[in-house]
């Protein structure tokens, strides 16, 4: 039996904003304005989000992302660089 294992809803997101899976990154981004998700939340991979849409090219996601009020453009990630830069 195949047990999948448990991703919370701050893994979705940005599995979600890797994957350019962009209905689902607006479900997220309306439960982040309630407060029930991080969306500048930092992965084991010391990155976010919005970093990983740039570095994917999903330009649909860093738009919404960009529009988002809660989205933190200048959060520094691994060696210091930012998203945008």
């Amino acid at each position: 039996m195949f047990v999948a294992p448990q991703v919370n809803a701050n893994e979705l997101f940005y599995l979600a904003c890797q994957a350019g899976d962009v209905p689902v990154v607006r479900s997220h981004l309306d439960r982040a304005t309630s407060g029930a998700l991080d969306v500048n939340q930092f992965t084991h991979h010391q990155d976010t989000p919005l970093c990983v849409a740039c570095v994917e090219e999903r330009l649909e996601v860093v738009s919404l992302l960009l529009a988002h009020p809660a989205i933190q453009v200048n959060l520094r990630i691994l060696r210091w660089h930012l998203p945008l830069a």
